[in-house]
């Protein structure tokens, strides 16, 4: 299936701003089963200084930096992507629960290294015996 994704975002200030940062994450990434076949992000003002890369996780992301004043700034990104049906998950073939938790505790560089970062307490939530 083709979508075909416009995002538009205006920030607008009380008064001009001379001079402004900005990470943007709106470009998808690409995965097995989504492709992200173009994308665009326009901005007005333009910006001085703009540089390309990728967050921790291999998102991509757009750092901006404008040098001139400016009341508002307006971004938009443009694109187009491809997602594939998801294959059916085959019950028999999906491991238990005590077997995914002995699994997580492999050391670093294990097939499951990008789900140990899940397992630790956060601000938010704390770890809770009865979880396990």
């Amino acid at each position: 299936m083709m979508y075909h994704v416009t995002h538009r975002t205006t920030f607008a200030y009380t008064q001009p701003v001379a001079i402004s940062h900005h990470v943007l994450r709106l470009m998808p990434r690409s995965h097995p089963r989504q492709h992200c076949l173009r994308s665009t992000v326009m901005f007005d003002p333009p910006p001085s200084v703009r540089s390309d890369g990728e967050d921790y996780f291999g998102n991509p992301i757009t750092h901006l930096t404008i040098q001139t004043p400016h009341p508002e700034l307006i971004v938009e990104a443009k694109t187009l992507v491809e997602v594939m049906k998801p294959d059916p998950i085959s019950l028999d073939q999906s491991p238990p629960w005590d077997q995914v938790v002995q699994q997580l505790q492999t050391p670093l560089g294990s097939p499951n290294l990008d789900a140990q970062q899940f397992m630790y307490d956060s601000p938010y939530i704390t770890i809770d015996d009865a979880t396990y």
